[in-house]
Protein backbone atom coordinates (compact mmCIF):
# COMPACT_ATOMS: atom_id res chain seq x y z
CA UNK A 1 0.00 0.00 0.00
CA UNK A 2 1.57 3.40 -0.98
CA UNK A 3 1.83 5.70 2.01
CA UNK A 4 -0.09 9.28 2.05
CA UNK A 5 0.74 12.95 3.87
CA UNK A 6 -0.92 13.34 7.02
CA UNK A 7 -0.84 16.08 9.25
CA UNK A 8 -1.81 15.66 13.14
CA UNK A 9 -1.30 17.81 16.47
CA UNK A 10 -1.97 16.67 20.51
CA UNK A 11 -4.37 19.12 22.37
CA UNK A 12 -4.43 19.01 25.92
CA UNK A 13 -8.11 19.79 26.99
CA UNK A 14 -8.22 20.36 31.19
CA UNK A 15 -11.63 19.28 32.67
CA UNK A 16 -14.14 22.54 34.13
CA UNK A 17 -12.99 21.01 37.53
CA UNK A 18 -9.18 21.39 36.83
CA UNK A 19 -9.72 25.15 35.37
CA UNK A 20 -12.36 25.81 38.37
CA UNK A 21 -9.70 24.95 41.13
CA UNK A 22 -6.66 26.83 38.66
CA UNK A 23 -8.20 29.33 36.48
CA UNK A 24 -5.47 30.49 34.57
CA UNK A 25 -5.41 26.61 33.08
CA UNK A 26 -6.24 26.35 29.53
CA UNK A 27 -6.03 24.10 27.00
CA UNK A 28 -2.83 23.32 25.32
CA UNK A 29 -0.95 22.17 22.34
CA UNK A 30 1.40 18.80 23.69
CA UNK A 31 2.56 18.28 19.72
CA UNK A 32 2.24 21.25 17.16
CA UNK A 33 0.96 20.15 13.82
CA UNK A 34 2.94 17.53 12.23
CA UNK A 35 3.43 16.29 8.53
CA UNK A 36 4.02 12.44 8.37
CA UNK A 37 3.70 9.84 5.50
CA UNK A 38 1.71 6.95 6.72
CA UNK A 39 -0.58 4.12 4.92
CA UNK A 40 -3.77 5.02 7.07
CA UNK A 41 -5.34 7.24 9.56
CA UNK A 42 -5.00 4.67 12.29
CA UNK A 43 -1.25 4.37 11.52
CA UNK A 44 -1.02 8.26 12.03
CA UNK A 45 -2.94 7.63 15.50
CA UNK A 46 -1.01 4.73 16.63
CA UNK A 47 2.47 7.10 15.77
CA UNK A 48 1.44 10.11 17.50
CA UNK A 49 -0.13 8.03 20.63
CA UNK A 50 3.95 7.33 21.33
CA UNK A 51 4.22 10.87 20.84
CA UNK A 52 1.89 11.85 23.63
CA UNK A 53 4.12 13.18 27.44
CA UNK A 54 4.42 11.31 29.86
CA UNK A 55 3.55 13.53 32.36
CA UNK A 56 -0.35 12.89 30.50
CA UNK A 57 -0.53 9.40 31.00
CA UNK A 58 -3.13 9.38 34.03
CA UNK A 59 -5.08 12.17 32.13
CA UNK A 60 -5.35 10.65 28.27
CA UNK A 61 -9.09 10.93 28.10
CA UNK A 62 -8.57 14.50 27.98
CA UNK A 63 -5.94 14.10 25.24
CA UNK A 64 -7.01 14.45 21.80
CA UNK A 65 -5.50 13.80 18.57
CA UNK A 66 -6.16 15.82 15.70
CA UNK A 67 -5.51 13.68 12.36
CA UNK A 68 -5.94 15.46 8.63
CA UNK A 69 -5.09 13.41 5.24
CA UNK A 70 -4.09 15.61 2.73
Amino acid sequence: MSKQIFQYAIVFNPTDEQVEKNPALESKMLKEPTFILAESHSAVTMMAIRSVPTEYDSMLDQVSIVVKPF
